[in-house]
C-alpha cells in the first residue's frame, strides 16, 4: 500500500479505537482490512470477510416489502423518520464472535467489539433486534434496518407515538442521529421514494403546539 492508503487505514483504526468499536488483541482467526477505492468517491476502509462469510451459515429474516411500507406510511397525516447512529455498531459482539471477527492490518491485530457491517448476517441480526424493540408498535412504527418510520393520523397521537419509540430506543441503549432525522414531516424521502402526504384537510404544523416535554430536547442533544 502507498503511504496515503496506510494513512487512511490508520485514521480509521484510530477512530474506531476512540469510540471503543474495536480493541487490540490476538486471535487465531483474522481477516484483512482493505481499502476500497471507487472512481469519484473517497477511499473506504472495510474488513474483507469474504472467506469468513463463505464458512458462515446464512441466517434468514423476512425482508420487509418496501412498496407496502411506503404505502402504509404515505396514508398517514404526520411522519417522523428516525435514523440510528451507525446502526450495526450499536450491537455488541460476544467474546467468541470478537475473536472470530478479528482483523489484521500492518499496524496490528484488532478485535471488533461491535457488529461490523461487512459480516453477511449483520442485516439479519439488526432486523431481528429492531423488530423485538418495536414489538407491539406495528400500527404506527415500522423499522427498515437502521431507519424507523413513525406515522400517525393526529398531532396528539404523533407526539405519543414518538415518545413511545424514543423511550424504547433509550431503554435499549440505542442512539439516534438528529441531523439525519425528520420530525413531523408532510413530505419526506423514504426508502428511495418521495412521500407526499395527502394535503386535503391536512392540519398545518404552524397551528400545532410544540411539545413542552423536556425529553424531546434531551434526545436531540445526544
Amino acid at each position: 500500500m502507498t503511504n496515503r492508503q496506510n494513512e487512511i487505514l490508520k485514521a480509521e483504526i484510530e477512530r474506531m479505537l476512540k469510540y471503543k468499536i474495536i480493541e487490540p488483541g490476538p486471535s487465531e482467526y483474522t481477516s484483512p482490512m482493505i481499502l476500497v477505492e471507487t472512481p469519484g468517491r473517497d477511499p473506504r476502509p472495510c474488513i474483507d470477510y469474504r472467506k469468513l462469510n463463505e464458512m458462515t451459515r446464512t441466517e434468514f429474516y423476512p425482508i420487509p416489502n418496501i412498496e407496502q411500507r411506503v404505502e402504509t406510511v404515505a396514508a398517514a397525516k404526520f411522519i417522523t423518520l428516525i435514523d440510528l447512529t451507525k446502526g450495526y455498531w450499536q450491537i455488541p459482539l460476544s467474546p467468541k464472535a470478537q475473536k472470530i471477527a478479528a482483523f489484521a492490518t500492518s499496524f496490528g491485530v484488532y478485535r471488533p467489539l461491535r457488529m461490523p457491517f461487512e459480516l453477511k448476517n449483520a442485516p439479519y441480526y439488526f432486523s431481528q433486534m429492531m423488530s423485538e424493540i418495536l414489538s407491539g408498535c406495528e400500527k404506527y412504527a415500522t423499522p427498515y434496518l437502521d431507519d424507523i418510520a413513525i406515522f400517525s393520523e393526529t398531532w396528539e397521537e404523533h407526539l405519543e407515538h414518538l415518545e413511545e419509540i424514543l423511550n424504547r430506543l433509550k431503554k435499549a441503549n440505542l442512539t439516534i442521529k438528529p441531523s439525519k432525522c425528520k420530525f413531523a414531516q408532510q413530505e419526506v424521502q423514504y426508502l428511495g421514494h418521495i412521500v407526499v402526504l395527502n394535503r386535503q384537510n391536512l392540519p398545518t404544523l404552524q397551528d400545532k403546539k410544540a411539545p413542552q416535554h423536556h425529553y424531546y430536547f434531551l434526545v436531540l442533544r445526544h
